[in-house]
């Protein structure tokens, strides 16, 4: 299998650019972008199984169903096929990091998981289907931390480590395979009669987990997370607090109460400012929150915890 890699984002407006051989890259090969920029927009458009992941800032994707904030400490997969924009906007670079993988690469690696070694050896022919992934955000744990940067660093000698590289591509889909399965297990214990309803559900449940938390800046309504999932609200209600065991509001006020504790360490804003970033309604309600959780009030837990940082 090919490998492909690019250092910058693709500029689709320049005029040595060709769109079809640009394409033809992504059918014939895996393909990793290690790019960064502070203003980067693409409008919506179709690739391979991509994982999505940043090492600095935020990166924010949209599909039809949602949208999503890929940070740090977590990624996205978007499954093959699926249509979505991206877009970079921060006053400092944003260091993104993504992993396309061929179809072809994922029908084999799927095949040598799931059929037996006999066939393997024979070269017989296995399940040659594309598999489909729960296409969400994940956090990043300990093994696609240390494979996306092992990745990373080899790709910076990129013509001198391909076969390195392309092992680390193998244990990361495998990784993913492995993740996938976990998943599944997570799904059978949804209280539903059927394993369809269960995925479904499933499905729509992240969908509005991981909107509260890549849109937390934003006024969040009922109403809003009832669209995006297509249930009415009081169902939709009810079965975010069976699994998720808290409220919509209550997990928005949470995901708000941690951005505001991350940005009362690493940037300038003061109090006020914060608590408008976060659309929480008044300064007070946002401090009294903060009070109860952190049994500390904002201004304190900055005294105590900001880096000494010389902001500008």
């Amino acid at each position: 299998m090919k490998l492909a890699y690019f250092s910058s984002f693709p500029d689709y407006s320049a005029d040595n650019f060709s769109m079809n051989e640009y394409i033809n890259t992504y059918v014939t090969s895996n393909v990793i972008i290690d790019a960064a920029s502070s203003d980067t927009y693409y409008a919506p458009h179709k690739s391979t199984l991509t994982i999505k992941s940043v090492f600095s800032g935020e990166e924010y994707y949209s599909t039809k169903e949602c949208k999503y904030k890929v940070k740090p400490d977590n990624y996205l997969i978007l499954n093959a096929g699926q249509e979505y924009e991206s877009r970079i906007e921060s006053e400092s670079k944003v260091h993104s990091f993504s992993v396309f993988f061929n179809p072809e690469f994922v029908k084999e690696a799927y095949s040598s998981l799931t059929i037996s070694e006999e066939k393997l050896v024979t070269s017989e022919k296995g399940n040659t289907c594309s598999p489909r992934f729960i296409q969400k955000l994940y956090t990043k744990d300990f093994f696609i931390k240390r494979a996306l940067s092992e990745i990373k660093n080899l790709s910076e000698n990129f013509n001198e480590n391909k076969f390195e590289i392309e092992e680390k591509l193998s244990s990361l889909i495998s990784r993913i395979f492995f993740t996938q399965e976990n998943i599944h297990r997570e799904i059978e214990k949804i209280s539903a009669a059927k394993k369809s309803t269960k995925l479904e559900l499933y499905k729509k449940l992240h969908l509005i987990k991981d909107y509260i938390e890549s849109c937390c800046n934003e006024k969040i309504s009922l109403n809003d997370l009832a669209k995006i999932s297509c249930m009415c609200e009081h169902y939709m209600l009810r079965e975010f607090k069976k699994y998720f065991k808290a409220t919509p509001y209550q997990y928005l006020t949470n995901v708000r109460l941690e951005a505001a504790k991350d940005m009362l360490i690493h940037s300038d804003k003061n109090i006020s400012e914060i608590s408008t970033s976060l659309s929480f309604v008044h300064q007070s309600s946002f401090t009294q929150l903060f009070i109860q959780k952190y049994k500390i009030s904002p201004l304190k837990f900055r005294n105590l915890h900001s880096k000494k940082v010389n902001f500008k």
